[in-house]
Protein backbone atom coordinates (compact mmCIF):
# COMPACT_ATOMS: atom_id res chain seq x y z
CA UNK A 1 0.00 0.00 0.00
CA UNK A 2 1.28 3.52 -1.07
CA UNK A 3 0.90 6.06 1.49
CA UNK A 4 0.30 9.65 1.04
CA UNK A 5 2.35 12.12 2.31
CA UNK A 6 1.16 15.57 3.63
CA UNK A 7 3.12 18.23 3.66
CA UNK A 8 2.96 22.25 4.28
CA UNK A 9 5.23 25.30 3.96
CA UNK A 10 5.01 28.67 5.11
CA UNK A 11 4.97 30.53 2.48
CA UNK A 12 5.59 33.57 4.03
CA UNK A 13 8.98 32.22 5.08
CA UNK A 14 10.45 32.96 1.69
CA UNK A 15 10.37 35.40 -1.30
CA UNK A 16 10.37 32.99 -3.96
CA UNK A 17 8.26 29.57 -3.94
CA UNK A 18 9.81 26.57 -2.68
CA UNK A 19 9.11 22.85 -2.16
CA UNK A 20 12.45 21.78 -1.74
CA UNK A 21 16.09 23.34 0.21
CA UNK A 22 18.04 22.47 -2.81
CA UNK A 23 16.01 24.48 -5.18
CA UNK A 24 15.86 27.53 -2.69
CA UNK A 25 19.43 27.52 -2.26
CA UNK A 26 21.42 26.21 -4.83
CA UNK A 27 19.79 27.81 -7.83
CA UNK A 28 22.15 30.99 -9.62
CA UNK A 29 19.21 31.45 -11.54
CA UNK A 30 17.08 33.09 -9.26
CA UNK A 31 16.85 37.10 -10.27
CA UNK A 32 16.71 40.22 -7.86
CA UNK A 33 18.41 41.18 -4.81
CA UNK A 34 15.72 40.40 -1.91
CA UNK A 35 16.09 38.51 0.70
CA UNK A 36 14.16 36.06 2.67
CA UNK A 37 11.54 37.62 5.16
CA UNK A 38 12.65 34.96 6.84
CA UNK A 39 16.44 34.05 6.16
CA UNK A 40 16.38 30.41 8.00
CA UNK A 41 14.36 27.73 6.28
CA UNK A 42 13.42 25.07 9.38
CA UNK A 43 12.54 21.52 8.36
CA UNK A 44 10.42 19.97 10.57
CA UNK A 45 10.79 16.19 10.63
CA UNK A 46 8.62 13.25 12.85
CA UNK A 47 12.18 11.55 13.89
CA UNK A 48 16.10 12.38 13.96
CA UNK A 49 17.86 12.98 11.36
CA UNK A 50 21.68 11.87 11.44
CA UNK A 51 21.52 8.50 12.80
CA UNK A 52 23.40 6.39 10.15
CA UNK A 53 26.76 8.22 10.65
CA UNK A 54 27.82 11.29 8.49
CA UNK A 55 29.90 9.63 6.07
CA UNK A 56 28.93 10.15 2.64
CA UNK A 57 30.48 6.91 1.39
CA UNK A 58 27.77 4.97 3.57
CA UNK A 59 25.21 6.77 4.83
CA UNK A 60 21.97 4.70 4.12
CA UNK A 61 18.73 6.33 6.05
CA UNK A 62 17.42 10.07 6.53
CA UNK A 63 20.79 11.33 6.66
CA UNK A 64 19.80 12.05 2.83
CA UNK A 65 17.89 15.06 4.05
CA UNK A 66 20.52 17.27 5.52
CA UNK A 67 23.23 15.61 3.01
CA UNK A 68 21.41 16.52 0.00
CA UNK A 69 22.52 20.07 0.85
CA UNK A 70 26.02 19.52 1.67
CA UNK A 71 26.84 17.16 -0.85
CA UNK A 72 26.26 16.59 -4.53
CA UNK A 73 27.20 14.17 -7.30
CA UNK A 74 28.08 14.29 -10.79
CA UNK A 75 24.64 14.47 -12.57
CA UNK A 76 21.08 15.43 -11.65
CA UNK A 77 18.14 13.35 -12.13
CA UNK A 78 14.95 15.65 -13.25
CA UNK A 79 12.01 13.50 -12.30
CA UNK A 80 9.80 15.90 -14.34
CA UNK A 81 11.24 15.29 -17.76
CA UNK A 82 13.07 11.99 -16.91
CA UNK A 83 16.27 13.37 -17.63
CA UNK A 84 20.02 13.82 -16.39
CA UNK A 85 21.11 17.33 -16.11
CA UNK A 86 24.53 18.47 -15.96
CA UNK A 87 25.83 19.09 -11.75
CA UNK A 88 29.43 18.63 -10.22
CA UNK A 89 30.06 17.38 -14.35
CA UNK A 90 28.92 19.64 -17.14
CA UNK A 91 28.50 17.23 -20.02
CA UNK A 92 29.49 13.55 -20.73
CA UNK A 93 29.83 11.11 -23.65
CA UNK A 94 29.66 7.47 -24.11
CA UNK A 95 32.17 5.38 -26.02
CA UNK A 96 32.34 1.31 -26.44
CA UNK A 97 29.15 0.56 -26.72
CA UNK A 98 28.15 1.94 -23.64
CA UNK A 99 31.61 0.24 -21.83
CA UNK A 100 33.55 3.69 -21.68
CA UNK A 101 32.52 7.11 -20.57
CA UNK A 102 33.94 10.67 -20.04
CA UNK A 103 32.52 13.12 -17.64
CA UNK A 104 33.91 16.68 -18.33
CA UNK A 105 33.77 18.59 -14.60
CA UNK A 106 32.66 21.94 -13.57
CA UNK A 107 35.15 24.50 -13.27
CA UNK A 108 35.45 27.10 -10.21
CA UNK A 109 34.19 24.26 -7.67
CA UNK A 110 35.19 24.23 -4.29
CA UNK A 111 34.68 21.55 -1.11
CA UNK A 112 34.30 22.98 2.14
CA UNK A 113 37.37 21.70 3.29
CA UNK A 114 38.85 25.06 0.76
CA UNK A 115 40.37 22.32 -1.16
CA UNK A 116 39.06 22.19 -5.29
CA UNK A 117 37.01 20.01 -6.91
CA UNK A 118 39.30 18.56 -9.28
CA UNK A 119 39.09 14.96 -11.56
CA UNK A 120 41.53 13.43 -8.92
CA UNK A 121 39.62 14.46 -6.25
CA UNK A 122 36.46 12.85 -7.22
CA UNK A 123 37.70 10.07 -8.32
CA UNK A 124 39.27 9.65 -5.06
CA UNK A 125 36.08 10.00 -3.42
CA UNK A 126 34.07 7.83 -5.93
CA UNK A 127 37.07 4.95 -5.26
CA UNK A 128 36.61 5.05 -1.52
CA UNK A 129 32.89 4.49 -2.02
CA UNK A 130 33.02 1.61 -3.82
CA UNK A 131 36.29 0.18 -1.74
CA UNK A 132 34.36 1.19 1.59
CA UNK A 133 31.32 -1.15 0.09
CA UNK A 134 28.60 0.21 2.35
CA UNK A 135 25.19 2.10 1.86
CA UNK A 136 24.49 2.15 -1.86
CA UNK A 137 28.22 1.74 -3.11
CA UNK A 138 26.71 -0.84 -6.02
CA UNK A 139 25.58 2.06 -8.03
CA UNK A 140 29.12 1.85 -9.17
CA UNK A 141 29.48 -2.06 -9.56
CA UNK A 142 30.12 -1.63 -13.42
CA UNK A 143 33.18 0.44 -12.04
CA UNK A 144 36.62 -1.35 -13.43
CA UNK A 145 38.62 2.07 -13.78
CA UNK A 146 39.04 5.70 -13.73
CA UNK A 147 41.51 7.57 -15.13
CA UNK A 148 42.26 11.26 -14.65
CA UNK A 149 43.77 12.67 -18.20
CA UNK A 150 43.58 16.21 -16.92
CA UNK A 151 42.58 18.14 -13.88
CA UNK A 152 39.11 18.42 -15.32
CA UNK A 153 37.99 15.02 -17.07
CA UNK A 154 37.03 11.62 -15.78
CA UNK A 155 37.14 8.16 -17.95
CA UNK A 156 35.14 5.99 -16.49
CA UNK A 157 36.09 1.64 -17.76
CA UNK A 158 33.45 -0.34 -17.38
CA UNK A 159 33.06 -4.24 -17.16
CA UNK A 160 29.53 -4.04 -18.92
CA UNK A 161 27.76 -1.51 -20.37
CA UNK A 162 25.60 0.49 -18.35
CA UNK A 163 24.07 3.73 -17.50
CA UNK A 164 26.49 5.78 -15.78
CA UNK A 165 25.31 9.16 -15.88
CA UNK A 166 21.83 8.38 -14.73
CA UNK A 167 23.62 5.98 -12.08
CA UNK A 168 25.58 9.10 -10.82
CA UNK A 169 22.73 11.21 -9.88
CA UNK A 170 21.73 8.82 -7.13
CA UNK A 171 21.77 10.43 -3.56
CA UNK A 172 23.33 7.40 -1.68
CA UNK A 173 26.66 6.67 -2.33
CA UNK A 174 26.95 8.96 -5.49
CA UNK A 175 28.17 11.99 -3.40
CA UNK A 176 31.74 13.47 -4.10
CA UNK A 177 33.47 14.73 -1.21
CA UNK A 178 36.90 15.95 0.12
CA UNK A 179 39.28 12.27 0.80
CA UNK A 180 41.74 14.77 2.42
CA UNK A 181 39.38 16.33 5.45
CA UNK A 182 40.35 15.13 8.76
CA UNK A 183 43.28 14.34 7.70
CA UNK A 184 42.66 11.61 5.07
CA UNK A 185 42.50 7.88 5.38
CA UNK A 186 41.09 6.28 8.19
CA UNK A 187 40.70 9.16 10.13
CA UNK A 188 38.41 10.69 8.12
CA UNK A 189 35.89 8.70 9.36
CA UNK A 190 36.10 9.79 12.80
CA UNK A 191 36.48 13.10 11.45
CA UNK A 192 32.67 13.26 9.78
CA UNK A 193 31.05 11.86 12.29
CA UNK A 194 31.66 13.98 15.09
CA UNK A 195 29.31 16.28 13.01
CA UNK A 196 31.24 17.47 9.67
CA UNK A 197 31.14 17.75 6.19
CA UNK A 198 33.37 17.50 2.96
CA UNK A 199 31.25 18.17 0.11
CA UNK A 200 30.44 20.96 -2.57
CA UNK A 201 26.90 22.05 -1.71
CA UNK A 202 25.37 25.13 -1.23
CA UNK A 203 25.13 24.39 2.83
CA UNK A 204 27.85 23.31 5.79
CA UNK A 205 27.25 21.87 8.74
CA UNK A 206 27.08 24.43 11.65
CA UNK A 207 26.12 22.12 14.48
CA UNK A 208 25.60 18.74 15.27
CA UNK A 209 23.08 18.73 18.69
CA UNK A 210 22.85 14.73 18.46
CA UNK A 211 19.43 13.57 20.09
CA UNK A 212 18.16 16.43 20.47
CA UNK A 213 14.85 18.93 19.24
CA UNK A 214 16.96 21.12 17.28
CA UNK A 215 19.52 18.57 15.80
CA UNK A 216 21.22 19.64 12.76
CA UNK A 217 22.10 23.63 11.96
CA UNK A 218 23.60 23.90 8.31
CA UNK A 219 25.07 27.34 7.17
CA UNK A 220 25.45 28.72 3.50
CA UNK A 221 28.65 27.87 1.98
CA UNK A 222 29.81 31.48 0.82
CA UNK A 223 32.31 29.67 -1.84
CA UNK A 224 29.44 27.58 -3.36
CA UNK A 225 30.13 27.35 -7.33
CA UNK A 226 26.11 28.01 -8.11
CA UNK A 227 26.35 31.77 -5.88
CA UNK A 228 24.03 33.23 -3.86
CA UNK A 229 23.00 36.30 -5.91
CA UNK A 230 18.71 36.32 -5.14
CA UNK A 231 16.49 35.62 -2.03
CA UNK A 232 18.06 32.63 -0.40
CA UNK A 233 17.84 31.09 3.21
CA UNK A 234 21.43 31.56 4.87
CA UNK A 235 20.59 28.78 7.45
CA UNK A 236 18.72 25.34 7.12
CA UNK A 237 17.62 24.22 10.59
CA UNK A 238 16.46 20.37 10.90
CA UNK A 239 13.62 20.23 13.71
CA UNK A 240 12.79 17.05 15.64
CA UNK A 241 9.15 17.09 15.99
CA UNK A 242 7.52 13.78 16.85
CA UNK A 243 3.58 15.00 17.52
CA UNK A 244 1.84 15.88 14.68
CA UNK A 245 -0.11 18.66 16.57
CA UNK A 246 2.76 20.33 18.06
CA UNK A 247 4.57 20.67 14.38
CA UNK A 248 0.96 21.70 13.16
CA UNK A 249 1.13 24.83 16.14
CA UNK A 250 4.87 25.45 15.17
CA UNK A 251 3.85 25.95 11.17
CA UNK A 252 0.97 28.17 12.23
CA UNK A 253 3.59 30.25 14.77
CA UNK A 254 5.78 31.04 12.15
CA UNK A 255 8.79 29.25 14.23
CA UNK A 256 8.81 25.97 11.48
CA UNK A 257 8.86 26.14 7.82
CA UNK A 258 8.22 22.67 6.49
CA UNK A 259 6.37 20.16 8.25
CA UNK A 260 7.72 16.99 6.25
CA UNK A 261 4.10 15.00 7.13
CA UNK A 262 1.03 15.40 9.21
CA UNK A 263 -2.03 13.60 9.42
CA UNK A 264 -4.92 14.27 7.03
CA UNK A 265 -7.41 15.59 9.16
CA UNK A 266 -4.11 18.37 10.53
CA UNK A 267 -3.47 18.60 7.10
CA UNK A 268 -7.34 20.24 6.00
CA UNK A 269 -7.34 22.19 8.52
CA UNK A 270 -5.06 24.85 7.00
CA UNK A 271 -7.01 24.69 4.17
CA UNK A 272 -8.11 28.31 3.10
CA UNK A 273 -4.53 29.83 5.35
CA UNK A 274 -3.53 31.81 2.66
CA UNK A 275 0.44 32.09 4.48
CA UNK A 276 0.64 27.85 4.09
CA UNK A 277 1.05 26.25 0.86
CA UNK A 278 -0.50 22.40 0.81
CA UNK A 279 1.35 20.05 -1.43
CA UNK A 280 0.00 16.04 -1.07
CA UNK A 281 2.42 13.85 -2.87
CA UNK A 282 2.93 10.11 -2.86
CA UNK A 283 5.27 8.52 -0.32
CA UNK A 284 5.80 4.93 -0.45
CA UNK A 285 6.09 2.54 2.84
CA UNK A 286 6.11 -1.38 2.03
CA UNK A 287 4.00 -3.03 5.13
CA UNK A 288 4.45 -6.41 4.64
CA UNK A 289 2.63 -9.59 5.76
CA UNK A 290 4.07 -12.74 5.57
CA UNK A 291 2.85 -16.11 5.19
CA UNK A 292 4.46 -19.41 6.53
CA UNK A 293 4.39 -21.44 2.86
CA UNK A 294 5.42 -24.54 4.00
CA UNK A 295 2.44 -24.44 6.92
CA UNK A 296 0.14 -22.58 4.55
CA UNK A 297 -0.81 -24.56 1.31
CA UNK A 298 -1.99 -22.14 -1.66
CA UNK A 299 -5.57 -22.27 -0.86
CA UNK A 300 -5.26 -20.89 1.99
CA UNK A 301 -3.06 -18.37 1.76
CA UNK A 302 -4.99 -16.91 -1.25
CA UNK A 303 -8.23 -17.36 0.86
CA UNK A 304 -6.33 -14.96 3.33
CA UNK A 305 -5.71 -12.55 0.30
CA UNK A 306 -9.86 -12.61 -1.22
CA UNK A 307 -10.66 -11.89 2.97
CA UNK A 308 -8.55 -8.29 3.23
CA UNK A 309 -10.63 -5.60 2.58
CA UNK A 310 -8.54 -3.37 0.69
CA UNK A 311 -10.49 -0.18 -0.08
CA UNK A 312 -11.79 -1.01 3.48
CA UNK A 313 -8.29 -0.45 4.91
CA UNK A 314 -8.23 3.06 2.48
CA UNK A 315 -11.21 4.04 3.67
CA UNK A 316 -10.34 3.84 7.35
CA UNK A 317 -6.85 5.48 6.31
CA UNK A 318 -8.97 8.54 5.38
CA UNK A 319 -6.85 9.81 2.74
CA UNK A 320 -3.12 8.44 3.85
CA UNK A 321 -3.21 5.81 1.66
CA UNK A 322 -3.57 4.78 -1.49
CA UNK A 323 -3.87 1.19 -3.36
CA UNK A 324 -0.92 0.41 -5.14
CA UNK A 325 0.02 -1.45 -8.49
CA UNK A 326 2.61 -4.04 -7.06
CA UNK A 327 5.77 -3.30 -4.43
CA UNK A 328 7.97 -1.53 -6.68
CA UNK A 329 7.29 2.40 -6.13
CA UNK A 330 6.19 4.66 -9.16
CA UNK A 331 9.59 5.84 -11.06
CA UNK A 332 11.70 2.80 -10.03
CA UNK A 333 12.69 0.38 -12.52
CA UNK A 334 9.88 -3.11 -12.21
CA UNK A 335 7.42 -0.63 -11.34
CA UNK A 336 3.90 -1.65 -13.77
CA UNK A 337 0.43 0.02 -13.28
CA UNK A 338 -1.74 -2.73 -14.12
CA UNK A 339 -0.39 -5.75 -12.10
CA UNK A 340 -3.02 -8.26 -11.23
CA UNK A 341 -4.11 -7.70 -7.81
CA UNK A 342 -6.08 -9.56 -4.85
CA UNK A 343 -9.67 -7.93 -4.61
CA UNK A 344 -11.96 -8.59 -1.57
CA UNK A 345 -14.53 -11.43 -1.30
CA UNK A 346 -15.95 -12.99 1.12
CA UNK A 347 -17.30 -15.74 -0.76
CA UNK A 348 -14.26 -16.99 -2.26
CA UNK A 349 -12.22 -17.14 0.62
CA UNK A 350 -14.11 -19.09 2.39
CA UNK A 351 -14.49 -22.07 -0.67
CA UNK A 352 -11.14 -21.87 -1.19
CA UNK A 353 -10.75 -22.09 3.12
CA UNK A 354 -13.85 -25.20 2.91
CA UNK A 355 -11.61 -27.02 0.03
CA UNK A 356 -8.45 -26.73 1.85
CA UNK A 357 -10.85 -28.81 4.78
CA UNK A 358 -11.51 -25.65 6.86
CA UNK A 359 -14.70 -24.70 8.46
CA UNK A 360 -17.79 -26.68 10.30
CA UNK A 361 -16.50 -30.71 10.66
CA UNK A 362 -13.25 -29.72 9.29
CA UNK A 363 -9.75 -28.96 10.69
CA UNK A 364 -9.51 -26.65 13.43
Amino acid sequence: MKRHRRRLIAVAAAAVPVLSLAACAGSSSTTGTQQPANTVFTYDTTAPVMVDGWDPATEYSDGILAMSEMYETLTHYDSATNTVQPLLATSWTPADNGKTWTFHLRHGVYFHTGRPMTAQAAKAAILRTIQLNGGASYIWAAVKTIDTPDPDTLVFHLSYASPLPLEASADYSAYIYDTQAGGGGKAITGWLNAGRDAGTGPYTAQTWNKNQEFEVILKEFPKYWGGWSGPHFTKVVFRVVPQDTTAAQLLRSGQVTFIEQIAPALWSSFKGDSSVSLVSSPSWQNLLAQLNVKALSLPVRQAILYAIDYNGIVAALRGAGVLSSGIVPPGMFGHFNDLPAYSYDQARAAALLKSAGYGPGGRR
